[in-house]
């Protein structure tokens, strides 16, 4: 059996969660949504995840923080660590560049941004009909 993944997705906006949630349907990997860093770092403590995404712009503790304070662990060293925010990037570069993320991706998130996040992170798409463009095409009959 496959060694699935886990992912621990950091987002205080319960709309954004909803989504993360049916977006992640997808994908083959187990994960956790915690709505505040603080609950995100006694997430992280008593598990082992492959991948962190992390809104930005979070109530008391912001993504930065968070981040220097993961990348401050043993287990947290080499982690991927992505923020996401619906802030520009050359707003944000100096502080990004200071957290120890290692990618940046605008919300929203599109389907093939994060596509793209996961498989670079191998974490392979869930094969099921409902993944695939539905179009009915009328071919006529010549």
């Amino acid at each position: 059996m496959p060694n699935i993944q886990k992912i621990l997705i950091v987002e205080d906006d319960p709309i954004a969660n909803i989504i993360y949630r049916e977006l992640f349907k997808r994908y083959e990997c187990h994960f956790d949504i915690a709505e505040s860093a603080e609950l995100a770092l006694e997430k992280f403590e008593h598990e082992d995840y492959d991948l962190l995404l992390v809104d930005i712009r979070l109530p008391k503790m912001h993504g930065f923080e968070f981040a220097k304070r993961i990348r401050a662990t043993e287990k947290g060293r080499a982690l991927p660590i992505v923020g996401i925010s619906a802030i520009t990037y050359s707003l944000v570069e100096d502080d990004f560049n200071n957290s120890g993320m290692d990618q940046y991706l605008g919300k929203p998130l599109s389907i093939a941004d994060l596509d793209n996040l996961l498989q670079n992170h191998k974490i392979p798409l869930r094969i099921t009909a409902d993944n695939f463009v539905k179009c009915d095409i009328d071919y006529g009959k010549n």
